[in-house]
């Protein structure tokens, strides 16, 4: 594949406006209607590697840059109390890794009294609310996954919304890097639990020069995001349930939690759908565990919001990949960040308004559940089951750690990887987690043909392709091919 191709394959375009430093501030007059479009770039790479026998030779070496996103110019917060942009603003000024005190201040402060606001409001509008919550571990703030059925003179609706509210952060009893991945660990330190949250045009992004971001981990879009566009909906008075997970980003071991104590919860819907995808385009019917929608739902929806998603195969893992044991389609839409995991994550939330506002336009009554809950449509090779723990493989498998149960080959014997390889690969993670949760799941990488392996089952090109389309490039090295 060239490397024009990957590069349309990972989603870059051109042109970018660089976010610079700016005050997050909620303007009285509505925003405008402005279209929203995203437009990221990856800096490109003037050096193409050459190859020997046997051996690559990388000419110069080219630290990776972010991507950014462009934003709306003269955009300003709309005066809706509600809306997506501005809760989403209030909500990743919060720290909010699972079982820190960031996490448990923001359910205690933030989340449980806005819960409580859209209750009471919804019932004083004569909406029935049916409230039940499931602990995750512990009965602490920060352990709750909520749940809430809005209903209507009897008119239920047939479909559930997922978003968690965990994300992942540092200072809080972790050994993290700034990507805000690392093994657990025992931390007298004084925990930081918020964050300054900066606005330009509509893009909300760290200033990492604000004393109040100091070793900050990420923005925490993934999924305050999603996260927003919920309580917008519920807010509306949109019928069906309503699904508050934490610990997702550890394992969904909120999701998993809910799908053992409250099953029957779930099996009232016939449709799940996750805000949480990076970027602005994807809809994502089938992840790690398999085929979680069927496309023609997944397609059938696009139509409807008419915001110009595409179909996409390519997802990790979220929470609706567990509820789609019981759920028959269960999707996962972008959600408008870029850069998950760093402190150079930046949301677009212009885009977060006017998803809510589609998706509160959407009738539900034409929607058709075609898959069978609980068929994945796995390969007959594919060994049943999966598990999605908070574990750390060998080698460079960094993050969050899936295990396969249907791993039947043995490795063959290949050199380890050496030096600048890991710095590259710590990189292409850091630009693509999905990517590290793929490699994951199929064991880790731990030698030269895991790494080119994962990289032709996930991009369907070489990893020195995917560098070279990143622009990821090293000096003088020579690095055996497997």
């Amino acid at each position: 594949m060239t490397n024009s191709t990957t590069q349309q394959k990972l989603g870059a375009e051109n042109g970018t406006t660089q976010a610079t430093n700016g005050n997050t501030t909620q303007a009285q007059t509505p925003a405008t209607s402005q279209k929203v479009t995203n437009s990221v770039t990856t800096t490109p790479s003037t050096t193409v590697p050459s190859t020997g026998t046997g051996t690559t030779y990388y000419k110069t070496y080219k630290k990776h840059e972010p991507q950014k996103l462009e934003g709306v110019k003269g955009w300003v917060f709309p005066a809706d109390r509600n809306a997506p942009s501005v809760l989403a603003s209030q909500i990743m000024g919060y720290r909010r890794q699972y079982r820190s005190q960031g996490i448990a201040l923001f359910a205690k402060e933030w989340l449980i009294p806005k819960l409580q606001e859209i209750v009471a409001q919804l019932e004083k509008a004569g909406y029935t609310v049916a409230t039940k919550v499931i602990n995750s571990d512990s009965n602490g703030h920060g352990y709750h996954n909520f749940m809430f059925d809005v209903s209507k003179d009897n008119d239920f609706g047939k479909t559930l919304y997922v978003a968690h509210y965990d994300t992942v952060d540092r200072d809080t009893g972790f050994a993290e890097t700034r990507y805000g991945h690392g093994a657990p660990t025992h931390s007298d330190k004084v925990q930081l639990t918020r964050k300054h949250v900066s606005v330009r045009d509509g893009v909300a992004f760290i200033d990492e020069s604000n004393v109040l971001n100091s070793d900050v981990a990420c923005l925490g879009a993934d999924d305050g995001a999603g996260l927003a566009v919920m309580l917008n909906l519920m807010a509306s008075g949109v019928l069906g349930g309503y699904c508050f997970t934490t610990g997702e980003e550890v394992g969904g071991v909120g999701a998993e939690a809910v799908l053992q104590h409250a099953e029957p919860f779930l099996k009232q819907y016939d449709f799940a759908l996750e805000i949480d995808r990076r970027g602005t385009k994807d809809m994502v019917y089938e992840q790690s565990v398999g085929e979680c929608a069927s496309k023609s739902f997944a397609q059938w929806l696009i139509d409807e919001l008419g915001m110009g998603h595409e179909l996409s195969n390519r997802g990790s893992y979220t929470d609706v990949a567990t509820f789609a044991e019981v759920i028959p389609e269960n999707v996962n839409i972008a959600s408008g960040y870029i850069n998950a995991h760093s402190a150079d994550e930046q949301v677009l939330l212009p885009y977060l308004d006017q998803l809510a506002d589609a998706l509160r336009k959407v009738d539900w009554s034409k929607a058709k559940a075609e898959r069978k809950a609980g068929d994945f449509n796995l390969p007959s090779y594919y060994g049943k089951g999966y598990d999605y723990g908070y574990g750390y493989g060998s080698g460079y498998s960094y993050g969050y750690g899936y295990s396969s149960k249907s791993s039947t080959y043995t490795k063959p014997d290949n050199p380890q990887l050496t030096e600048p390889v890991p710095d590259m690969l710590a990189d292409l993670f850091a630009v693509d987690t999905d990517f590290m949760r793929h490699c994951i799941l199929h064991g880790g990488i731990e030698c030269y043909y895991d790494l080119d392996t994962a990289c032709y089952g996930y991009y369907g090109s070489s990893f020195l392709d995917i560098c070279v389309a990143y622009g990821f490039t090293f000096e003088d090295e020579g690095v055996e091919n497997a």
